[in-house]
């Protein structure tokens, strides 16, 4: 291999690649194998190939020499995957390289493998020569070695990059500081610009320009650090901060903080980390009943808009929470498991956004990869087997729990697919076979995640397919029976003042309009939950009717709203439908008012998919109610069942009849046969 090593681009001198020595490597097999990560594990540590994404690095000819890069995306042709550059901004990112160091770094623990610390290393010198002497970094180099200065995704700034960059290089110097001390001093050293920009944002976010934090045990040294951290008995909580823009980046920073702190304990970084968890604690939103079910919000400019993809707010609060021994932390992580990862993985499967209404496609694997992670982490800081049931069952979405019906991972090459795309609920969703890096590394991070894991409930692995389900569906506004009463107008927006419709637009319903949404095909009977997502009214306060053929179900009184037409939802009511199967009726006085659709959930949703020679269903209760509900296996056999209430709590299992259990209000459970 050829090109220099990363010290050198940051300093002129020789370079020599650097190998474990003998006794650093073995002192870390006997640790690696001592470790339950080891034993039985939530995923075969020896079945994770990185071959796919080895096969997207290659050597790229720049001013100051040859430069490692690992190519964006990868389309399948007859001759194998061809590497692919990302067209107008460049051919490599520090997005997706900064992640794949992650892999690199978590793969060479897991293994002792030296090639996977050499592309470590390499991974290192791309992000050397991205960084800026700010601590900012460019994102995208061009295919001539020059940086991606202007670019609105490549720009420099304290954003995703920046975050991720640091992410990185912080897990480097944790493991770097047992493999060779020395050269884990040389990353922090490049390192620490990035983290005094961060204390920068942070201080400026804090009364008076301080960030007040009471370091226990002593008095902090005077040095020129004393004027961002002060102890203060008095008031030991800094104000909370969302750095970089949204809640989505700032959790990405304190990943990166505490992973540096775990390496390099440091009151001034635990001072930054209480400031970032406070901010994220204060962007949750919803309840186990109401979207985003707990989740981290992370867009100040989409208020009502939560996105799967990058939402890592509970890995990051989980991880602070152990790094730091902050277990109230942990416990605001563990909110969002048992509200949205049980609505995940009992429902849909995965979710690629919440507008608030749910939106299925694309799914990716980025979507699922900080809900695994934060489950591990979960688990890792509580030894709950919720949390590694949950862990499995979210992961199970690469091996063909999914809507597509097919694996997204490849095991052999390590390749992970770039996702699910799809027309509708309930229909068959279509994989899109190109294999770029971060789906490659994200599917690649799950994996390296469960691979750590110590499985104790009833799942022992995550290889689940051939799913049923019984879950959400949304009846989309825009595709009412024409041509409906009155007058209403079809908007094809895909944004709305801050939320987001889920379908292809939404409609205005002016006073005296009337539309009736058509329910699927097959409904089964039973009970549901509807809920009608609208925005406020504009001119004058409305009144929507809501109808089951002639049958009123509901009135929703709505006032003039000063965030207007942003959606919201608003709770409709349980309804008994079944056949035959009336059209839902809404009918609108006042206004005018944009709708965008009604959410249909089953009392109890479930999913159901097949394990080797087992089935095994994830069911939650919609409803504030206790729910008789029977399991949807055919055919007798040995049930396993846990059981657990809206925080998450065990509860005792009571079975009504042989195939029927009471569920708690909003509670969860996992059933194997």
């Amino acid at each position: 291999m050829t090109g220099r090593c990363w010290q050198q681009i940051l300093r002129e001198g020789s370079c020599v690649r650097r190998t474990v020595s003998s006794l650093a490597l073995t002192c870390l097999l006997i640790l690696l194998l001592s470790s339950p990560a080891l034993t039985a594990t939530g995923y075969p540590v020896e079945a994770i190939s990185l071959e796919h994404l080895n096969a997207l690095k290659a050597w790229i000819e720049t001013p100051q020499g040859p430069l490692p890069i690992w190519y964006v995306y990868a389309e399948p042709t007859a001759a194998g995957y061809r590497p692919v550059p990302a067209a107008g901004e460049g051919v490599a990112c520090v997005d997706d390289v900064a992640r794949a160091l992650l892999v690199y770094l978590e793969h060479y623990e897991l293994t002792g493998d030296a090639a996977s610390l050499d592309h470590a290393r390499d991974a290192i010198a791309f992000l050397a020569y991205t960084r800026q002497e700010d601590g900012t970094y460019a994102n995208f180099v061009m295919a001539d070695g020059r940086l991606n200065l202007t670019g609105v995704t490549s720009r420099p700034g304290v954003n995703w990059w920046m975050a991720r960059a640091m992410w990185g290089l912080a897990k480097a110097v944790q493991v770097f500081k047992t493999v060779d001390p020395e050269e884990a001093r040389e990353i922090a050293t490049l390192l620490k610009p990035s983290v005094e920009k961060l204390k920068d944002v942070v201080k400026r976010a804090q009364p008076g320009g301080r960030l007040r934090f009471a370091v226990s045990g002593s008095e902090p040294a005077a040095t020129p650090a004393q004027a961002l951290v002060e102890p203060a008995p008095a008031n030991p909580q800094p104000a909370p901060v969302i750095a970089g823009g949204g809640a989505d980046v700032s959790a990405i920073f304190l990943l990166a903080i505490s992973l540096l702190h775990s390496a390099q304990p440091d009151p001034e970084l635990e001072a930054l980390a209480t400031a970032l968890a406070l901010g994220l604690r204060k962007a949750q939103q919803g309840d186990a009943a109401t979207p985003p079910y707990r989740a981290v919000m992370p867009s100040p400019g989409s208020s009502a808009v939560w996105t799967g993809w990058g939402s890592h707010g509970m890995e990051a609060l989980g991880l602070a929470g152990i790094v730091f021994d902050r277990p109230e932390w942990v416990s605001w992580a563990a909110e969002t498991a048992h509200a949205l990862g049980t609505y995940i993985v009992a429902g849909p499967g995965a979710l690629a956004a919440q507008g608030p209404a749910p939106i299925p496609y694309p799914q990716i694997a980025y979507d699922q990869s900080p809900l695994v992670r934060g489950l591990v982490y979960l688990h890792h800081a509580t030894g709950r087997p919720l949390y590694s049931d949950l862990a499995l069952l979210a992961a199970s979405w690469l091996f063909g729990n999914n809507p597509a019906l097919e694996p997204l991972h490849h095991g052999p090459s390590g390749r992970t697919f770039d996702g699910v795309d799809g027309d509708a609920w309930g229909a068959r969703g279509r994989v899109n076979y190109n294999a770029g890096a971060e789906s490659t590394i994200e599917g690649l991070s799950m994996l390296l995640a469960l691979a750590r894991l110590k499985p104790n409930g009833l799942l022992q692995d995550p290889r689940l397919a051939q799913p049923a389900a019984h879950g959400p569906l949304v009846l989309e506004a825009e595709s009412y029976l024409k041509p409906g009463f009155g007058r209403i107008e079809t908007r094809r927006e895909r944004a709305l003042a801050g939320s987001r419709p889920s379908g292809d637009g939404y409609i205005v319903m002016h006073p005296g309009a009337e539309a009736s949404l058509p329910l699927p095909a097959p409904l089964p009977a039973g009970t549901y939950r509807l809920d009608l997502v609208h925005g406020g009214a504009r001119i004058q306060a409305a009144t929507v009717y809501v109808l089951a053929g002639e049958k009123l179900i509901a009135t929703l009184e709505i006032g003039r709203d000063a965030q207007g037409d942003r959606l919201r939802l608003s709770r409709l009511g349980l309804v008994e439908l079944g056949d035959p199967r009336p059209a839902i009726r809404l009918v609108v006085d006042g206004g005018p008012l944009a709708l965008d659709g009604i959410v249909v959930h089953p009392a109890v949703m479930w999913r159901k998919a097949r394990q080797v020679q087992r089935e095994v269903v994830a069911f939650r209760n919609m409803t504030e109610e206790t729910q008789h509900w029977a399991l949807p296996f055919a055919g007798p056999g040995e049930v396993q069942l846990s059981l657990y209430d809206e925080e998450g709590a065990p509860v005792a299992v009571e079975w009504i009849d042989d195939t029927t259990v009471r569920v708690p209000p909003l509670g969860f459970g996992i059933a194997v046969r």
